[in-house]
């Protein structure tokens, strides 16, 4: 982010943005907003200019967040669909990688729990079922503690 401060002079100009994206259509990355840019005529309207323009970038970067982490919970889902005695110890910690890459997405812990439960109360009682729970553990605490991935881990 980059803000500039307010002074006693004025620059009669205006940074182009993209009507959708809110982008600036000369440099990539960079979403003009408010006074300064020729977007608002005062604290107020430079503020609401401000609040659309941060929707705009959130609605950038954060959904393909959010469709990075889904992806992940369903790699979760499809190990567990495939678990047996033989590899059950091999996909654990494949799982337990995966957990730790949706916290690095921020993905709240309580979000992260909600999802993988219901997924595990809807399986019948099985191996699968106990490889979710053992996934569930590693999310609230429920484990040795250098294994509990939204806790205070050393890295």
């Amino acid at each position: 982010m980059i803000k500039a401060v307010e002074t006693r002079s004025s620059a009669p100009l205006r940074v182009i943005r993209n009507r959708e994206t809110g982008e600036s259509t000369t440099i990539s990355g960079i979403y003009p907003a408010g006074e300064g840019c020729g977007y608002a005529g005062g604290i107020t309207s430079a503020a609401c200019d401000g609040i659309k323009q941060a929707d705009k970038v959130i609605e950038r970067f954060m959904e393909p967040l959010m469709c990075t982490a889904d992806e992940l919970f369903n790699q979760i889902k499809q190990i567990s669909t495939n678990i047996t005695e033989e590899n059950y110890h091999a996909y654990n910690m494949q799982g337990y990688d995966i957990l730790i890459k949706i916290k690095e997405l921020r993905v709240a812990q309580e979000q992260a729990y909600n999802i993988l439960f219901r997924y595990h109360n809807n399986l019948a009682d099985s191996l699968n079922k106990q490889w979710i729970a053992d996934m569930l553990d590693y999310i609230c605490g429920w484990c040795a503690p250098e294994k509990y991935i939204w806790g205070n881990r050393e890295k």
